[in-house]
């Protein structure tokens, strides 16, 4: 199967929207909902790029993917520095156009779940702006500067929520937002620190959104989360994406249902860092099975790899996964 229309999703980790001919082959009961990106991104030869936030991006010759390379505010000294960095308007960073008509075709004509994304990440974004390690040391140390661009970065996900559920109206079933706050051993920063300046921020762009649409909240982070969930729950999230089962306290899957299962729904959770590239077929059969079983008690699960799909995993894991669902 080929798709002679590839469409970047996501530059840096080079995502790309699949085809309608594979999420049918695949039974995918989900249909995401886009705004459209306006193209502001300069190239610098074939493998490096800077975004309309003015964050550099390169991958080596041999690479898959881009990482940071500049970062515009990394070397701002002051809070004055910082004010005078020009923020992207909301023009120059998307439109809805199209986007209603998508989601009033896929409510009239299909059963599918529309899920409706729009860029939501918040310290993220000031990680790419600032740069990471800058960023940790303003939590600490230089507290205006953090919460100066945190508080920036949110106004510009309020407005970018707005665009979407203005064009999709009640025509969402879920909305996605995505905040990478934790790595495969633990959180990135220390629990209270993320209570006191990331998880403020990120219910009130919740509070937003449940104010202006009945969609549930699909709440995206990598890593071991495991020590947030309850803080998740809290301010509203309803479904946590992706359950990085191989991350530090994230693989007991017992544990996550009978603590959390009658309040929150798990999406993913099938293995991609270990098992999918290097199992056989009958072991992916099995693990897909065992996570059923556990998550997806009395409801609750929606079955998903644990990340993105990368390019080493077979295809025959790829499909054993999926066809072991539909049989479930």
């Amino acid at each position: 199967m080929q798709d002679s229309n590839i469409r970047i999703m996501e530059y840096a980790s080079q995502l790309v929207v699949p085809c309608e001919a594979l999420l049918e082959r695949l039974q995918i009961d989900t249909r995401g909902v886009f705004l459209s990106k306006v193209n502001k991104t300069v190239f610098n030869g074939e493998n490096e790029y800077t975004d309309v936030w003015g964050v550099t991006f390169k991958s080596p010759k041999s690479g898959l993917y881009f990482d940071v390379i500049h970062s515009p505010l990394e070397n701002a000294k002051t809070i004055e520095e910082v004010q005078a960095y020009r923020f992207p308007k909301l023009g120059e960073l998307a439109n809805n156009l199209g986007v209603a008509d998508r989601v009033e075709k896929l409510r009239q004509n299909t059963d599918y779940a529309t899920v409706g994304s729009f860029g939501s990440s918040i310290f993220m974004k000031v990680q790419q702006i600032r740069g990471y390690s800058k960023v940790l040391e303003d939590m600490l140390i230089d507290e205006d500067i953090a919460n100066y661009l945190m508080d920036k970065v949110l106004d510009i996900r309020i407005q970018l929520a707005d665009l979407l559920i203005d064009a999709c109206g009640s025509n969402l079933d879920i909305i996605e937002m995505a905040d990478d706050i934790s790595g495969q051993d633990g959180p990135l920063v220390s629990p209270p620190l993320y209570r006191k300046m990331i998880k403020p921020r990120t219910q009130k762009l919740i509070e937003f959104i449940k104010s202006k649409s009945d969609a549930k909240i699909l709440y995206h982070s990598c890593g071991d989360v495991f020590p947030m969930i309850e803080d998740f729950i809290e301010i509203g999230v309803d479904i946590l994406n992706p359950v990085q089962v191989a991350a530090k306290e994230m693989g007991d899957l017992d544990r996550l249902k009978n603590k959390f299962g009658n309040r929150l729904s798990f999406w993913g959770a099938i293995d991609s860092q270990y098992l999918l590239p290097n199992a056989s077929p009958q072991e992916v059969c099995d693990a897909v099975r065992h996570t059923v079983n556990v998550l997806g008690n009395a409801g609750g699960y929606v079955l998903c790899t644990s990340h993105n799909i990368q390019s080493d995993v077979p295809i025959e894991n790829v499909l054993a996964m999926y066809q072991t669902a539909k049989k479930i």
